[in-house]
């Protein structure tokens, strides 16, 4: 349905003009006719007696009630024999009875999202489940012709989509499996994936490292994760290796799936993969060998990410005692996990410590790998980010040049780390004054990332993040907060809001720690938070921020800096969404003033 189509309807049915709400409701009904009468007679019935408007019937969409706000169509319009949950439902039963491809196709889905999915994925399940059905055309053929799914063509291939009713019918109607039934399935759609996932993840270094053909397949992935989850904590552990579970193939391919989503940064996802590869190992940690270290290894990884600093510690610690006592003192594994020590001793702000385990890494692999290896580049970033924040920038921009030309030569212009060390670069000419340098690096980061990450990636938000700052430095404050915002929006939608307070509150202790409380970059940290504070709807705290920031910036930079303009302008922000226009005027003319000052009208 068109959407003025879809808002004249649940006008018209619910008695609520609410253009907003009617799109929220549209997209969360997937535009169905008869799910959207169902739901405006529902609320319209529902009003009568309360208060319930479209905020509170999508509230109950997402505890499950879907099947009960259905009734009220059915009871008032007899054309209605069937609600569309119930005439859905056996409309799967009856496909799902008389054709064994459409059979396995449900059962595939059933442990899916609904949104679209390679159609490549689901032909390898039935394949490797069914040794009858070998002729993908004819799987092909039959999964279009069903009414209940959509195929979609795009570049990269064939997608299948179902509508959310549809899926939600599937997941009711294959849920009656036995458990032996259930087992198959389960393995079955754990081996395709793993083996999708193999496809898309770089073996080695010298790949172009493009995560955007596999975007498509992380929402399956995180669904997979709940459905996992919980088919394990319902049966005992042993049934599990009793089961025909090959219990070491489904370790790696969890693993492999946790590495993909971190990939994605879908940290919470890639955690819970990884744990579930930690207890169907059943490994003691006596006896552990290289794969639990591993295991170890991309926790520790995962958990950094997250901001569990002490949790990453831990593991890597565990990671790398295994590897010493298997493997020995100079093996490149070993050279891994100190790097990832380096790495979250740096996060924790112990830059002395975070300085030791990369050049532990750096000796190891110059002796195994040689000094042109990408790892061997790897090390000198992590040291040029570490001496960058001890405020060494001339060495960190001479570790960082020699990351880039090692990166350059060894995996091309157009690499991810090629990128990063873009970026980094980026990070020094900023620190060192030198803003058309610092601003051109991160464009070319930016660029980068776009194409092989996509624009929703966390690393993408960084170039975000840096740009927004290079252009507050250049008193450019309407680029600046627009940089900041779309960075923000990213890392909100990808890591959540705690995780994004945490981001900035970790930034503000090593900042605290090293430069002391009235640096300049101090009030950067305090300014972040504070934009991070008003978009989560927290004013008051979003107010004390940005007045703790300014309060640093007028007393270190003047009251005439841009910095101190950028303050002026976020406190306005916040007074105007608190209501208090006055008081947000005043502040937004200072700012303002600020760029007459400068000869900075046009940017602000």
């Amino acid at each position: 349905m068109h959407l003025d189509d879809v808002s004249c309807l649940l006008e018209k049915l619910s008695g609520i003009s609410d253009k907003e709400m009617e799109i929220k409701v549209a997209q969360a009904l997937d535009y169905q006719p008869l799910a959207l009468a169902s739901a405006a007679a529902y609320v319209r019935e529902v009003r009568q007696t309360s208060t319930l408007g479209w905020k509170e019937y999508l509230a109950r969409l997402e505890t499950g009630q879907r099947n009960a706000t259905e009734t009220f169509l059915v009871e008032v319009n007899p054309s209605c024999a069937k609600s569309m949950i119930n005439a859905t439902t056996l409309a799967v039963k009856t496909a799902m009875a008389f054709n064994e491809i459409i059979h396995h196709a449900f059962n595939f889905l059933s442990l899916c999202a609904p949104q679209s999915l390679s159609l490549n994925i689901i032909e390898d399940f039935i394949t490797s489940v069914e040794e009858e059905i070998q002729d993908k055309e004819m799987i092909r053929l039959t999964i279009q012709r069903c009414s209940l799914l959509m195929l979609e063509r795009e570049e990269t291939g064939v997608y299948i989509r179902v509508h959310q009713v549809v899926h939600k019918c599937i997941k009711t109607v294959a849920a009656d499996h036995s458990d032996d039934k259930h087992d198959e399935v389960v393995s079955g759609v754990i081996g395709s994936f793993s083996r999708f996932v193999q496809k898309y993840l770089p073996r080695h270094h010298r790949q172009l490292y493009s995560l955007i053909n596999s975007r498509h397949v992380v929402p399956h992935l995180k669904n997979l994760a709940t459905e996992l989850k919980r088919y394990f904590s319902e049966r005992v552990m042993s049934q599990v290796h009793q089961s025909g579970f090959s219990i070491k193939d489904h370790v790696k391919d969890l693993r492999g799936m946790s590495r993909l989503c971190y990939k994605h940064s879908e940290c919470e996802t890639s955690r819970h993969y990884i744990n579930m590869a930690v207890n169907l190992s059943d490994v003691d940690e006596q006896d552990a060998d290289l794969e639990v270290a591993s295991i170890y290894f991309n926790l520790g990884k995962v958990q950094d990410k997250l901001g569990d600093l002490s949790q990453a510690k831990d593991y890597h610690h565990r990671a790398l005692a295994i590897r010493l006592k298997k493997l020995g003192s100079e093996h490149v594994d070993v050279a891994a996990s100190y790097g990832s020590l380096g790495s979250v001793h740096q996060n924790l702000g112990d830059l002395s410590q975070a300085k030791d385990y990369h050049h532990r890494a750096l000796a190891i692999r110059l002796k195994k790998l040689g000094s042109e290896h990408v790892d061997f580049a790897a090390s000198y970033g992590s040291l040029g980010s570490v001496h960058q924040n001890l405020g060494d920038l001339s060495q960190a921009k001479d570790y960082h040049h020699r990351a880039l030309a090692i990166r350059l030569k060894k995996l091309g212009s157009e690499h991810v780390d090629f990128a990063a060390s873009y970026g980094s670069l980026g990070s020094v000419h900023q620190n060192l004054g030198d803003l058309s340098q610092a601003k051109d690096y991160h464009h070319r980061a930016l660029a980068i990332r776009l194409k092989k990450l996509g624009s929703e990636h966390v690393d993408f938000a960084a170039s975000y993040g840096s740009l927004g700052s290079v252009h507050q430095n250049l008193g450019d404050l309407s680029q600046a907060k627009d940089y900041h915002h779309r960075a923000l929006a990213i890392r909100l939608k990808k890591l959540g809001s705690e995780h994004a307070k945490d981001y900035h509150h970790r930034a503000l202790a090593i900042r605290l720690k090293k430069l002391g409380s009235e640096h300049v970059d101090v009030a950067a940290s305090y300014g972040s938070l504070g934009s991070v504070h008003q978009n989560l709807g927290d004013l008051s705290q979003a107010k004390d921020y940005h007045h703790r920031a300014l309060a640093i910036r007028l007393k270190k930079l003047g009251s005439e800096h841009v910095d101190v303009a950028a303050s002026y302008s976020s406190l306005g922000s916040v007074h105007q969404k608190l209501g208090d226009l006055s008081q947000a005027k005043d502040y937004l003319d200072r700012a303002l003033a600020i760029c007459f000052e400068k000869a900075w009208i046009r940017a602000c």
